[in-house]
């Protein structure tokens, strides 16, 4: 069972729209060292979009740090375009 703290890192992101059952996925195997947000990261290119991730593998433990060699599926998602003004970003994110 989850704990809060587990199930808020897990809640859906307002960003994203769901995926539907008939999506399609990445596969992937893990590999040592990997964690939800490092394959979120790697894949989304956002470390707190792991609940499409979560949800697709509802078998896989909810663990730091993931156990090498697990076959993962990843989940083809949409991304909204983000409503925030560039003036509203650091200097370095604005470009």
């Amino acid at each position: 069972m989850l704990t809060a703290a587990q199930a808020a890192l897990i809640a859906p992101p307002k960003n994203t729209i769901p995926t539907p059952p008939s999506a399609q996925f990445i596969p992937y195997t893990t590999v040592e060292g990997d964690r939800w947000d490092t394959l979120a990261w790697r894949f989304y290119g956002d470390p707190t979009l792991i609940y499409p991730i979560v949800q697709t593998n509802p078998s896989v433990p909810i663990t730091p740090v993931l156990p090498a060699g697990l076959s993962l599926g990843i989940p083809v998602i949409v991304i909204e375009a983000n409503q925030q003004s560039t003036a509203d970003l650091p200097p370095w994110r604005q470009s």
